[in-house]
């Protein structure tokens, strides 16, 4: 599977570390997987880059299936309103986590501490290795055992406090269930019927989630079918169907990106077009001795067969198959030094050049 950040600005001579600090760049709140208020955070707020007219649009970040979108609530406006703007995250009660945001080691976090810790870089940087399981902020039900324990103690764990809603210490029996109510109108787990995920699921750094598997690079079925979509009258022309042609090369084709390290976009955008002029948008692994087009409809006999390949060089390529071979050693290509032809025309004709190809 491919993934991309949710934004792609324009790249530039960097690598992919500094792009993706570009591409996702974090404001100082919403951190994961805590939050300054204490409470589990599963997700990570960004900030759009910005682009010649406003700001970079939201992509896919890979293939797939929406499952649910929640539609975004009016951003506060005041810090007071910010303090009423309740999401339902439910509160962080791992220790080693609150330990790291207490800043002067006395064994009480408060959120002014979590909020200065958590704009340290070293800081930042530990929590994006972690992955954690906790229960999601989006699930109606269970609400009052997640939060019941607002009506105790406040975020920052004070017992002594006066219940006040507005004063953001701890909730009264009697503001729980206006507390709950809206809760509840942002609450869509149950709408979403995610069966293969618990309520209860581990949480990865969305920036750390996408940098690892960006390393993957394997090409799914989805991502081979748009691999030259735009051919499909080409494959059709000669009796083929594209998707059946791709997928029959997958496994190989993601082996050998692997081998020979094909393993970013640019690499694998190039192989592709040459591999669309060189073997006839993948149909044709041999020389063919006939039209291309008329080999493939007809299944020609020297069309037939695929030990030749995709990409196949020429003895006057020697330049470009020398570049895969290890100094003082013999190359890839069938472990031959010497690239000339070696086979006797029958005829006086000049000798046909013998290929070699890319496996």
């Amino acid at each position: 599977m491919l993934i991309s950040p949710p934004f792609l600005p324009p790249r530039l001579a960097e690598d992919d570390d500094a792009y993706l600090e570009t591409a996702m760049r974090s404001p100082e709140h919403g951190n994961f997987p805590v939050s300054h208020k204490l409470s589990w955070h599963g997700g990570l707020h960004l900030e759009a880059p910005a682009r010649d007219k406003g700001r970079e649009p939201v992509r896919a970040i890979a293939d797939g299936i929406i499952a649910y979108v929640r539609q975004p609530t009016a951003r506060p406006a005041t810090a007071a309103e910010d303090e009423q703007h309740v999401l339902g995250y439910s509160r962080c009660d791992i220790d080693a986590l609150r330990k790291m945001l207490d800043e002067d080691g006395d064994g009480i976090t408060t959120r002014s501490e979590a909020e200065n810790r958590l704009k340290d870089a070293e800081v930042q940087r530990t929590m994006r290795g972690m992955v954690c399981k906790f229960p999601t902020e989006w699930q109606r039900s269970g609400i009052a055992e997640r939060w019941n324990w607002l009506t105790q103690e406040g975020p920052d764990r004070e017992t002594s406090a006066t219940p006040s809603l507005n004063d953001s210490t701890y909730l009264s029996q009697a503001d729980f269930p206006e507390f709950q109510r809206y809760v509840e109108a942002l609450a869509f787990w149950e709408l979403a019927a995610l069966d293969d995920i618990g309520s209860a699921h581990w949480h990865f750094h969305p920036r750390k989630f996408i940098e690892h598997f960006r390393k993957c690079g394997w090409l799914s079925i989805e991502e081979m079918k748009h691999i030259y979509a735009d051919k499909e009258s080409v494959y059709k022309d000669v009796g083929q169907s594209g998707d059946t042609v791709k997928e029959k090369f997958r496994l190989g084709l993601n082996l050998v990106f692997r081998k020979y390290l094909l393993n970013t976009p640019v690499r694998m955008a190039h192989f592709f077009g040459q591999a669309a002029q060189e073997s006839f948008l993948f149909m044709a692994t041999r020389e063919v001795a006939i039209n291309v087009s008329n080999a493939i409809r007809e299944n020609h006999i020297s069309a037939q067969g695929e030990e030749r390949g995709y990409l196949q060089i020429t003895p006057a390529n020697r330049n470009q198959l020398l570049f895969f071979a290890e100094r003082g050693r013999k190359g890839y290509y069938e472990r031959r030094t010497d690239l000339g032809n070696t086979d006797k025309h029958r005829d006086s004709a000049p000798p046909r050049p013998r290929h070699y190809c890319l496996r």
